[in-house]
């Protein structure tokens, strides 16, 4: 299995959990990483500066995680043609059973970006599971649910390392608070699991730009954090149509 990050610090949020179970079960298991995360200006650093950080950073997160296959691929964050990333991703999803992806349930034009450049190379029979990073999946669209609790200690671990991106992670923190209440389970990640076809179709149909997304995330502050929710539940539904409906639960060996 793969997880696509868009950003250094994506995967372990969205797939942490899981990830550390594939490698419990000897599964094989490739982190890709596409932008360097450098436009992050957290503590005044510069581009090359965070950059640098945040490889370093990832690197021990995977280690924390136990993956041992990390794909830094370090495209300059914001300043990325698809172009460039789409040879590279390609080769590394090539033959690739699960992938867990963004999708266009999200407004960060990042993350977006990555998900319609995914969805061009994906190949029939390959699975994609959605992961939640910071915009809520809800019940509409979250079908394959994961126990991560013996690999809860590794991720809290894992997300430790991004030390410079703390104030978002406490944010996101909140959300996997709200996800536990929702879903009845005390340490839980949450996938929509689409087919690669299903895939093309909803992000096809979600091609959001810039400022255009229904959806949003959850904040710094969290007296919003309701509104993460709500916002685009109705496109949620829509998007659950277009894709087909279905559900599960993942096992935690994955």
């Amino acid at each position: 299995m793969a997880i696509v990050a868009p950003h250094p610090d994506d995967e372990t949020v969205g797939a942490g959990g899981v990830a550390a179970l594939h490698c419990g079960a000897g599964d094989d298991v490739t982190i890709i990483v596409v932008s360097d995360g450098g436009a992050s200006r957290a503590g005044g650093l510069s581009a090359d500066e965070m950059a640098a950080r945040r490889h370093e950073e990832v690197r021990a997160a995977a280690s924390a995680l136990r993956v041992q296959r990390l794909a830094w691929l370090g495209l300059p964050e914001n300043r990325w043609a698809t172009a460039d990333a789409r040879a590279p991703l390609g080769r590394l999803l090539s033959g690739v059973d699960v992938i867990y992806a963004p999708s266009c349930v999200d407004y960060h034009p990042e993350h977006l970006k990555t998900a319609h450049l995914l969805a061009g190379l994906l190949s029939p029979g390959q699975m994609v599971r959605v992961m939640e990073i910071g915009v809520p999946l809800t019940p509409v669209l979250a079908n394959v649910l994961a126990d991560i609790s013996e690999a809860e200690g590794q991720k809290r671990e894992a997300l430790s390392r991004f030390v410079s991106q703390r104030q978002t992670l406490d944010a996101l923190a909140r959300l996997a608070r709200y996800r536990s209440a929702l879903f009845g389970i005390e340490h839980v990640e949450v996938f929509w699991e689409l087919t690669a076809e299903a895939y093309g179709r909803v992000m096809a149909f979600g091609s959001w730009e810039r400022g255009e997304s229904p959806f949003r995330g959850i904040r710094s502050r969290p007296f919003g954090d309701w509104i993460a929710f709500a916002a685009g539940w109705h496109m949620r539904g829509r998007l659950r149509t277009i894709a087909g409906a279905g559900g599960r639960e993942l096992p935690p060996t994955g």
